[in-house]
């Protein structure tokens, strides 16, 4: 509606927004241009070796958060290979667990169980495709 009545500026939305299925929500000159946030990398500008061993794997293009769901599981598969067998122990395990992430950044909680230092990126819709531009700055 916005761009229909004549405003030209920039439209923007945050991680809520950023799904494939966005591009399909508009005609493509309403979204071109479009800018989204989130905390995420997509995993083939992380590796193409990576991205290419999950279609091949799942059949299917990774998903948005794959590289944070690879992340995670990492973290759990750590506690499991320490011994932690229970609830309590995982949570205390995975609250004070510090390591390195797909991207190279450290992984490590905050009081509030967000990652510490994490980084917000920016994505623009570019010829009917989400493209991702980058850290925001």
């Amino acid at each position: 509606q916005l761009r229909d009545s004549g405003y030209t500026g920039i439209l923007a939305g945050g991680d809520g927004v950023l799904s494939p299925s966005f591009v399909t929500l508009a005609p493509a000159s309403v979204l071109e241009g479009v800018r989204l946030t989130a905390g995420t990398v997509p995993l083939a500008e992380i590796s193409a070796k990576l991205e290419a061993d999950f279609k091949k794997q799942m059949g299917k293009a990774s998903g948005v958060y794959a590289a944070e769901s690879i992340d995670a599981t990492n973290v759990f598969l750590s506690c499991v290979a320490k011994g932690v067998s229970t609830r309590e122990a995982m949570l205390k395990c995975v609250k004070a667990y510090s390591g390195k992430s797909l991207t190279g950044s450290t992984i490590k909680f905050d009081a509030y169980g967000d990652v510490a230092g994490g980084v917000m990126n920016g994505f623009e819709v570019k010829g009917g495709v989400i493209k991702f531009t980058g850290p925001v700055k």
